[in-house]
């Protein structure tokens, strides 16, 4: 009677896939929600720059030795490990409060993530034969870009949904010293910030300069806000609104409720005259990461339960799927030899080439997962829900081509 093998192996890729789905929506949600944390944090672009890269500064610094302790301590524990800890920083992330806070835990966030993708690759060697391993990291790396697109999309979606429609959008006391009036009462100030041409932001800054008064601001821009008519007969659809402006808009003014309407205000004077005041949306950003922390702790606790370090150790493998495996591999895979042959590694043309190429393709591949978030918005207007979708889309593709790509290396 011929046993079939089982298919655990395909489950160890799929759990690691996940892993990367993780890794990559805790990386790059940042890039999406950058602009509402410089906000909040009172930080400039040059310290939210410094923000960003400390994590790639201490990722590079942890791939060898991270990718060691997942060969000295197994991949197993050394996975579930690295997801505890970059859930947790990034659960850090959203409680921070000011600059060195934010810096030290994207640092630790980096620096726990550098050790997954070397402990994936160990897992992969493991648990498939040589003859589809290509496809194996191309499922795997397919997780990263398919989290890294949703990354710049879902963080989008949840920052404006993390401010429910309830929300009175009337400035607070607190708000004071979020207000700065040179952008409204100055033109040409404001003509440096501002890169929209819509027609109807144009005729909304003419009406806001003509109502508000310097003196005093908050209640100025309060007064603004309650204008039931402000808005009305103007076209929004290139203005940049995000999609609870858009609904909003679409209403007619007689339809819509005392708190829609000082909501469209509140994010068409956000549009028109940027800094001047605080963004609405700004207090969606640290609920969204703190659900991310918890997602990774989730998927982190998930691959303890169903990976194991070896197919020899894994209660749910028969003895034909790891001959299926063993018999896949070449001779000496399965030594358990914790070395690193360091010789060999820097006289290797190979690893050199190797990280050439990783050198200069992750220059562009950096702004892509940092920057042009930011840049859609100011060059182009573009809303925090669009710029995540804008995004995505390079990500996204990036994905089904990581398949391809190792599904072709096999062949």
């Amino acid at each position: 009677m011929n046993i079939r093998p089982t298919r655990i192996r395909y489950l160890i890729v799929l759990v690691a896939m996940l892993a990367a789905v993780l890794l990559y929506l805790e990386r790059v949600c940042l890039s999406v929600a950058e602009v509402f944390i410089r906000e909040d944090l009172h930080l400039d672009k040059s310290q939210m720059n410094w923000i960003l890269g400390a994590f790639f500064f201490a990722y590079a610094l942890g791939q060898v030795p991270a990718g060691w302790l997942s060969q000295r301590y197994g991949p197993r524990l050394m996975m579930a490990l690295y997801m505890l800890g970059w859930s947790v920083f990034g659960i850090f992330i959203a409680l921070a409060q000011n600059f060195w806070m934010l810096i030290l835990a994207r640092f630790l966030l980096g620096l726990s993530q550098a050790g997954a993708y070397p402990t994936a690759a160990l897992l992969v060697k493991r648990w498939v034969p040589d003859r589809s391993r290509g496809l194996a990291s191309g499922i795997v790396a397919f997780g990263g870009r398919f989290g890294g697109a949703g990354a710049n999309w879902l963080t989008g979606i949840l920052i404006v949904a993390f401010v429910p429609m309830n929300t009175d959008a009337l400035l607070k006391p607190s708000d004071d010293h979020w207000i700065d009036p040179a952008p409204i009462v100055d033109p040409n100030a404001s003509q440096r910030k501002e890169q929209s041409n819509s027609p109807a932001l144009d005729s909304i800054r003419t009406e806001v300069r003509r109502s508000f008064d310097p003196k005093n601001p908050q209640q100025s821009i309060n007064a603004i806000l309650e204008m039931p008519r402000l808005t009305e007969g103007l076209d929004w659809s290139n203005a940049g609104l995000s999609s609870d402006g858009r609904n909003i808009s679409t209403k007619p003014v007689a339809e819509r409720s005392l708190l829609e309407m000082k909501r469209l205000n509140r994010l068409v004077l956000e549009r028109a005259f940027p800094g001047a005041i605080r963004q609405l949306h700004t207090d969606g950003w640290r609920p969204t990461l703190f659900v991310y922390g918890l997602l990774g702790v989730i998927v982190g606790a998930l691959f303890y339960i169903v990976a194991r370090n070896w197919p020899r150790e894994h209660p749910w493998v028969n003895r034909e799927e790891r001959q299926l495996i063993e018999g896949g591999q070449a001779p000496g895979e399965f030594s358990g030899s914790n070395s690193i042959p360091w010789r060999l590694l820097i006289l290797s043309p190979n690893q050199w080439l190797f990280s050439i190429n990783q050198f200069y393709s992750n220059m562009g591949w950096v702004f892509l997962i940092t920057l042009m978030p930011r840049f859609l918005a100011e060059r182009f207007n573009v809303s925090v829900e669009e710029r995540g979708l804008m995004t995505t889309i390079p990500l996204f593709l990036a994905s089904f081509a990581t398949i391809f790509g190792g599904w072709a290396t096999d062949r």
